[in-house]
């Protein structure tokens, strides 16, 4: 057994190929906003983070709407990571979002 217990030949009987991993999306909104919408997969969410390069971040646990206000108009790379209760998590992690 490894550190934590964890039992390298035991059979994995919660991650199975083809579930469906969380989704992330992120699109540009007026007022200076970005809006984040996190979607779980099979799983629950169980955290997320948020960064604007050149802006805010955020942090939270749960899917749903985060909102993050950048100081003007433009183009940004927003990076996010959702992790569900079995550490899937989304593969789009870097999504390029313009603000108008």
């Amino acid at each position: 057994l490894a550190d934590g217990g964890y039992d390298a030949s035991a059979e994995d009987d919660v991650h199975i190929c083809g579930d469906v991993v969380p989704q992330v999306t992120a699109t540009g909104q007026a007022s200076n906003k970005i809006r984040v919408e996190v979607t779980p997969g099979k799983n629950p969410i169980q955290s997320v983070t948020i960064s604007v390069v050149g802006g805010p971040s955020a942090s939270g646990g749960g899917a749903g709407g985060y909102d993050l206000t950048v100081a003007a108009p433009g183009t940004y790379t927003v990076n996010v990571t959702a992790t569900d209760s079995v550490f899937y998590t989304n593969t789009n992690q870097s999504i390029t979002v313009t603000v108008p």
